[in-house]
C-alpha cells in the first residue's frame, strides 16, 4: 500500500505513525518547490524498527500543480 509518511517535521525518526512505520508500506515523503524536503515532512528511520529507512520516495508536495485547488 502506498501512504503518506506523515507530516510530524524535520527530525530524524520522526516517521512515527501507521502505517507508514511498516516495512510492506511503501511511504512518500513531501519535497517543495526547489525539490528539497519540505520542513514538515517526516523523515525516516522509521521509529517502530530502526535500520528500516522511510520514506520510500518523494515528491512535490508544496506549491506543486499538484495540490492547488480545483476552480
Amino acid at each position: 500500500m502506498v501512504v503518506s509518511a506523515g507530516n510530524s517535521g524535520s527530525s530524524c525518526s520522526s516517521v512515527s505513525a501507521p502505517p507508514a512505520i511498516f516495512q510492506g508500506a511503501f511511504t512518500v515523503g513531501a519535497t517543495n518547490s526547489t525539490d528539497e524536503i519540505a520542513s514538515f515532512s517526516s523523515r525516516g528511520p522509521a521509529i517502530a524498527y530502526a535500520t528500516l529507512s522511510k520514506p520510500d520516495v518523494s515528491a512535490p508536495g508544496v506549491r506543486s500543480k499538484w495540490n492547488k485547488a480545483a476552480p
